[in-house]
């Protein structure tokens, strides 16, 4: 067995993780997709809200999952009206390791399904400053006509998008490889600002323009053979570029500049209030 994952599954368990309750160490939720011909395509997912428990007992610890499948089902009945080819294959939870509550968990969802996919993220990042995402799969430990247990086997992934040059995934793919976000100390990735973001991409942009037109020179100088297709691209991507002045780009952008501080500044302002709102509500 074997399953490919979209990059948007991806970014939403880490948007879920980020939203995540005060206190929280991780976040579960479903997956959603197709299987054909053993390959499981997970294309979609949602968050489903879970608590943990462990109590200790003399030298023993009983572990106590509570999972709302209320919400699954509700969750999946509003998915289904949507996209009716994607069903339940799994589930996700964020973190590096197989727990003890993993495998209450997995019970849960093999009551509605034979196999289920189990796909664990981690939101920290390795020695090689990288997430890392595994898939597993439960098999039962048979003794003879009895079976004691099941263990969980790692199987095999891979991303999958198209690779159409516009596709959205594989253009918040190029983002997110290209990104040169800080890290901390602590292996976390911390996010650039609105102005921060807006440098990176016009210092992008510069360094491809410079590229085309080295290009172009060589082309011009003899240097190297033209290829007709990149002509073309190079002259629909002018075309689709509106003709205007210097200084009526200058103006334009500025306003679009100020738009977004002001933008940014409200989206601050709207956090900043909420916290307040949660944490007067928490005291009363």
């Amino acid at each position: 067995m074997t399953c490919k994952v979209h990059p948007a599954v991806i970014f939403t368990i880490l948007d879920h993780f980020s939203r995540r309750n005060e206190g929280q160490e991780r976040v579960i939720g479903t997956l959603l997709g197709e299987e054909n011909d053993g390959v499981i395509e997970i294309k979609n997912c949602f968050p489903v809200p879970h608590t943990e428990l462990a109590e200790v007992h003399g030298e023993e610890t009983q572990y106590m999952v509570g999972l709302n499948m209320d919400f699954h089902r509700t969750m999946y009945d509003l998915h289904r009206k949507v996209s009716t080819r994607e069903v339940v294959v799994g589930w996700y939870a964020t973190g590096g390791e197989i727990t003890p509550y993993t495998q209450l968990i997995h019970q849960q969802y093999q009551n509605e399904l034979a196999r289920p996919i189990h796909l664990c993220v981690d939101t920290m990042l390795n020695a090689a400053q990288k997430m890392e995402v595994k898939a597993y799969t439960s098999v039962p430990v048979v003794l003879g006509n009895r079976t004691l247990n099941s263990r969980f086997v790692e199987v095999g992934y891979s991303m999958s998008h198209n690779d159409a040059h516009n596709n959205p995934e594989q253009i918040a793919l190029d983002v997110l490889k290209g990104s040169s976000d800080q890290i901390t100390g602590e292996g976390e990735l911390t996010p650039k600002g609105d102005i921060e973001g807006l440098e990176a991409s016009i210092g992008k942009t510069q360094e491809l323009l410079t590229i085309v037109s080295e290009y172009i020179a060589n082309v011009q100088d003899g240097k190297i053979e033209g290829n007709i297709e990149v002509g073309r691209v190079l002259a629909d991507t002018m075309a689709a570029v509106p003709m205007m002045q210097p200084g009526v780009f200058e103006k334009t952008f500025h306003n679009g500049l100020q738009d977004l501080l002001m933008v940014s500044y409200l989206a601050h302002m709207t956090r900043t209030q909420l916290a307040l709102a949660e944490r007067i509500q928490a005291v009363l």
